[in-house]
C-alpha cells in the first residue's frame, strides 16, 4: 500500500520528529492511528482504544459508483489491501455518441453511464472477493455504499459472499477517514 501525504502533513510530521513529539521510535502518529512501517513496506493502522478489536479477519468494502476500497481488519489493525477503479477510459468504445454543435457527446444520459460504470465495478469486485473468500483471506464482510446502491450491490454479489456479509452501512464513505469507516461499521453491527 502506498500512502500519499500532503506537503503540510510531511512538514508537520518532520517538525514533530525533530522535537521528539512522536510516541515511540519508528512510529508516526497521525490523528488517532499509529502507522507502523513493516518489513514488507506496507503500513498497518492501529485502531485507537475507543474502537473495538475485530474478533475475526474482516474485509471492509467501501464503494461508490466508480471505486471500491478493500480494507482488511483483524484484531486492532486495519490495512488498505486493494483498490478497484473503473475509469472513463475503461468504458466500452462501442457506446452511442452523438455529434452536436459543441462536438462529440455521449448519446446516453449521465445516469446510464453511472449505472454502467457501477455495474462494471461490482462485477470486478465480485470476482476479487470470491477469489479472496476461496483463499480464506477473511471470515466476514462489511459493506459501505451509498443507500441508493445497496440493492444493486447485493444483486451483483455471489450467494457465498452474501452469506458472510454481516454488516451493511448505507452511507457514502469512499472519501472518509479509516477511523470513521471503522466506527460506522462497528456501530452498524
Amino acid at each position: 500500500m502506498e500512502i500519499v501525504y500532503t506537503i503540510g502533513t510531511l512538514i508537520a510530521l518532520f517538525s514533530l520528529s525533530l522535537r521528539g513529539g512522536l510516541n515511540r521510535p519508528g512510529n508516526l502518529v497521525w490523528d488517532c492511528f499509529v502507522l507502523r512501517p513493516r518489513n514488507d513496506s506496507t503500513n498497518f493502522m492501529q485502531l485507537p482504544e475507543q474502537l473495538h478489536a475485530f474478533s475475526q479477519p474482516t474485509l471492509i468494502v467501501v464503494t461508490d459508483n466508480v471505486q471500491a476500497k478493500l480494507f482488511k481488519a483483524d484484531d486492532h489493525t486495519v490495512e488498505l489491501i486493494h483498490t478497484i477503479s473503473t475509469k472513463s477510459d475503461d468504458l466500452d468504445q462501442d457506446r452511442v455518441s452523438i455529434v452536436t454543435g459543441a462536438g462529440l457527446r455521449s448519446g446516453e444520459p449521465e445516469d446510464h453511464r453511472k449505472d454502467w460504470s457501477r455495474g462494471q465495478l461490482y462485477e470486478q469486485l465480485n470476482k476479487d472477493l470470491m477469489h479472496r473468500l476461496q483463499n480464506k483471506e477473511f471470515a466476514s464482510l462489511a459493506f459501505c455504499a451509498p443507500q441508493e446502491n445497496i440493492n444493486s450491490l447485493k444483486g451483483s454479489l455471489h450467494p457465498d459472499l452474501l452469506n458472510v456479509a454481516n454488516v451493511w452501512v448505507p452511507k457514502h464513505l469512499i472519501h472518509a477517514d479509516v477511523s470513521d469507516i471503522v466506527a460506522q461499521v462497528q456501530e452498524a453491527k
